[in-house]
Order: C-alpha cells, then structure tokens, then sequence
C-alpha cells in the first residue's frame, strides 16, 4: 500500500507540472523585402503578420516571441539556422509565415509550393510542406506554416521532399477571444496553408498608398476576425478555411490585360485538446526591447503606480525631448491619435484593456532616441 501511495503521489506530481507548464505563442516569419517586383507588398504583409500575431496574443492571454528574418536573411542559409537551432516546448503554439516569392517543379507531390527564400537559384529554395514537419518533429501543441507566394510551375525545377537536403487600434471582442482559445489553444497538431493551388500564381498589392498587401493574406485576416467574432461554441479550422478559400476563389484579379485567380490549398492534422490554464503566467516588468517596456505600461494588470513610474523612466531613456507618436488603426493608416510622446506614455500607463502594440515605424536620431512613432494598439473586451 505504501508504495502505491508513492507511486500515485509521483503521478499527481507530474499531473500538476504538465497543467502548469508555461504556453508560448512562437511567431516566425521569412519575408522577401528586398524584390524589386514585390518587396513594397511584402513589407506591408508583414506589418500585417505581425499585428495579426499581436491580436491572437493578446486575444487567448499569452505571451508572445517574435522572430523575423527579411532582407538579406530571407535565404535558405538562416532557415537552416533557424531549424536547426529550434527548440521547441510541448505547450508551444507556432505561428510560421513566409511571404515572397514561391514555385514548384513539374515532379512535385506536395500541394504546397517551395519557398524562393530571396533567389532564383532553385537550389536554394525550400519545401514548405518539409518545413511545416521539421517544425513538427519538435512536438508543439500547435503549428500554423502558412505561406503566400506563388505555386506556378518552373521545368527547371527539382522537387524537394525534405527540407536538409544540403549540407549546411482593433478592440477584439469577448466572443473572438473565446474563439481564438479554441482554435490555437484547444488544438494539438497542424495546420499548413498556401495561397494557390499548383501552376496557379499569388498576388501582392506593391500601391504604398494602398493598405491592401495580398489577396490571400487580406482574406485570411478578414475571415479569421469575422468567423470568431460570430461563430458559435463549433468554431473549427475546417469552417474558417473554407470561408477563406471561398473569399479568395470569388476575386476576379486583374494583371498584364487578364483577369486572373487564387485557390488557396491546406490542409489539417489536428485533434482535439482541452484548453489549458494560462492565468498562471507571471507577468513582470520586460526586457529593454520598447515594444515590451511600452507593453507593461500599458498593461492594466500591473500596478498602477508602477506603471506611472516605469512610464516616468521610458520616456527619458529611450524618447527625444521633441518625440511624436502616431496611433494608427488596423489598416495602418488611418490616424486614431497622434500626441507628443511625453503624453503619450502618461495615457499609455492608466490605460485599461490594452494588451499588445504593434510599431510600423521607428525613427532615431543621431544619439539613438526615438523622434518618431507610429504604433496600433490592441485592446480586449475585458480583463482577462
């Protein structure tokens, strides 16, 4: 009896670290900045991606990585760096987005397309489908590998079964929390989407004036806002994705005298998961990085006369005496606010409901200290 007990106390044990077990949301993206044909689209996709990470953080409660590798770190070369030195928890929820040019070749099996990573040297790209079970093969809870690039056919073209074949201010409702939980929070498995089928091309808008950046991407961020702001307790990939595939299927694009289509292609490999606690997260005053500091004080949860403090002391290290900072909302263009930056932080630390902000644009001057901000915030319904 004795060693039963033992035994059902070390069951118990390992029952109460598993529940307890911090959650991560992991968000990774690959964008092609630099391409003269769609590096401008690009650069919005990706101030897309990121705000759109900022929201499901803040939605489901959170805390949230980033990690970004564009310009001249879009390459094959840092995604082996990157895979390689993954590590990956069991409660981790991965985000993964590639934005750029894409292709496959003529023996392909996968439905998804090879990643360009910045080049036309096919040798140099990668599957996204090897990718999404690289990632895999780290055990998250979760992963979305979601890319929007081109699945067009190239004759010279190698296909790639694995991924190391070479040596070396947007309020989100109480009813799209609940539904974001379900699901990235209630889902163990992944979820891999592409914005076009096979021989089929992907289409970025390069306007600057226009806040469009691409026709999947915009209908993926639509669809998943309106589908959780509505559905009901079935909230599931399946349906969101379907509405998605219908939004992008039923434009008409117009390019070079033609009209042309996407069909986004995915595919789900997920099973369901009860939700776990994530009231247990410590919160506590970040590293030197603005964003977080920024986030803290905006942060209701946290002591008030902290905030005022640690907004006292942002301010001084890391702002100009003249700094301005500009609130934009979701489209990234329109003005919501726009104050000098010592009013700013005095609104931002008696603030309620703000979660997460996302910087666009960050000016220094010749010592390092910000003149200029442009920031969207993102709030919840309620304190969670």
């Amino acid at each position: 009896m004795k060693k039963i007990q033992i035994f059902l106390a070390v069951v118990l044990l390992a029952t109460v670290s598993v529940a307890q077990a911090p959650i991560r949301l992991r968000t990774v993206v690959f964008a092609d900045t630099q391409d003269e044909k769609i590096g401008k689209g690009v650069e919005k996709q990706l101030a897309n991606f990121d705000m759109l990470c900022d929201e499901i953080s803040a939605a489901i409660d959170i805390p949230r990585t980033y990690e970004e590798f564009s310009g001249d770190k879009c390459s094959k070369e840092y995604l082996m760096k990157w895979v390689r030195s993954f590590n990956c928890a069991e409660n981790d929820i991965v985000l993964f987005a590639y934005f750029g040019h894409g292709g496959r070749s003529i023996q392909d099996t996968s439905l998804f397309p090879q990643m360009c990573l910045g080049t036309n040297i096919e040798s140099e790209w990668a599957s996204l489908e090897a990718l999404k079970d690289a990632i895999m093969e780290r055990n998250p809870r979760f992963c979305m590998v979601l890319a929007d690039c081109c699945n067009n056919f190239g004759y010279n073209v190698s296909p790639k079964f694995v991924l190391m074949n070479a040596a070396g201010s947007s309020n989100i409702e109480e009813p799209q929390s609940d539904n974001l939980k379900k699901l990235f929070l209630e889902q163990k498995g992944s979820l891999t989407i592409s914005a076009s089928r096979a021989g089929e091309y992907s289409f970025v808008n390069i306007d600057p004036r226009s806040p469009y950046a691409g026709v999947f991407f915009d209908a993926f961020r639509q669809n998943l806002t309106a589908y959780t702001s509505e559905a009901s307790s079935q909230c599931n990939w399946s349906t969101l994705l379907k509405r998605v595939y219908d939004h992008v299927s039923g434009i008409d694009i117009p390019f070079n005298g033609r009209l042309w289509k996407q069909h986004p292609v995915y595919r789900i490999e997920i099973e369901k998961k009860s939700r776990p606690k994530t009231d247990d997260n410590v919160v506590d005053i970040p590293d030197s990085k603005i964003k977080s500091q920024l986030e803290w004080i905006g942060d209701d949860r946290n002591d008030l006369s902290r905030r005022i403090r640690e907004s006292k002391s942002v301010l001084g290290t890391y702002f100009a005496s003249n700094a301005v900072v500009k609130v934009v909302g979701r489209d990234r263009q329109t003005a919501i606010l726009t104050t000098p930056a010592s009013n700013y932080l005095s609104r931002l630390s008696t603030l309620k409901r703000l979660r997460k902000i996302t910087i666009f644009q960050e000016e220094k001057d010749a010592s390092g200290k910000i003149t200029r901000l442009v920031v969207h915030e993102t709030y919840v319904q309620k304190n969670q």
